[in-house]
């Protein structure tokens, strides 16, 4: 029986090289961390990890071949993407993985049925692919508690609400979830074809987003937190990768 194969876009860097003899004191790395591998194969799923590529027709062709793409965690979106100026805090930019992704993203959703996921920064490119916009800095905008970087991945920082007519809440089963926060931008206006479905039970900010006017079928689902971290201790966590592989199986 043939496995299924779930395509993760990758995050891309300099480094400096394990072996500086080599004369390339730099080494041009591909990244990701190994939590999505792991809680793709707890799913069931085969991961293939997505390089960035100059050449878009390359990535059509890998999209073309994955039964399903996770849009993984990562860095700040150029805020070009959505027609604002970058503010001071926007940090680490990298350009060749914001083409890239947001190419994915749109790709996936409109010329083809197959299955996307969105992680955190994944779930931003999703609305800024699809003409939404991004709170670039969420303490400038009141919104205080969410980006918890010293505070354990696998432990809920807040809480979520989960709107009971989404795919999220037929995932989960649970008007409200516990989740971690790592995140300094979020969802401001949603895009067009996109739909809010769950916010933060303190401050209302945009937890998840889905494809609005779907068939109960599509998954196009969009988590502003990180499940694949806290998967290995919660069952609704890894409920969510889960229902994405087996999604990817159809």
């Amino acid at each position: 029986m043939k496995k299924t194969v779930i395509g993760i876009s990758s995050s891309y860097k300099y480094q400096k090289s394990t072996n500086e003899q080599s004369g390339n004191p730099l080494q041009e790395v591909h990244s990701l961390a190994d939590e999505y591998v792991t809680a793709v194969i707890r799913a069931g799923g085969i991961p293939v990890i997505v390089p960035i590529l100059d050449d878009l027709d390359i990535i059509r062709e890998i999209l073309e071949n994955v039964d399903g793409l996770i849009l993984s965690g990562g860095e700040d979106i150029d805020p070009k993407y959505y027609k604002k100026r970058a503010v001071s805090e926007v940090s680490l930019i990298i350009p060749k993985r914001d083409k890239q992704d947001l190419f994915c993203a749109k790709y996936m959703v409109e010329n083809t049925d197959k299955p996307l996921l969105g992680i955190c920064r994944g779930a931003q490119v999703m609305n800024v692919a699809l003409g939404g916009t991004l709170y670039q800095h969420l303490p400038a905008s009141g919104f205080e508690q969410h980006s918890l970087i010293n505070y354990p991945a696998c432990e809920v920082s807040h809480y979520i609400q989960i709107e009971e007519d989404s795919l999220l809440y037929r995932i989960t089963k649970s008007n409200i979830i516990g989740v971690n926060s790592y995140h300094h931008q979020a969802v401001e206006t949603v895009a067009p074809s996109l739909r809010v479905v769950a916010t933060s039970v303190e401050d209302n900010l945009c937890e998840a987003i889905e494809l609005k006017d779907s068939s109960p079928n599509r998954f196009v689902l969009g988590v502003q937190w990180h499940p694949e971290k806290m998967a290995c201790q919660a069952k609704v966590q890894q409920e969510i990768i889960n229902a994405f592989v087996n999604s990817c199986k159809q």
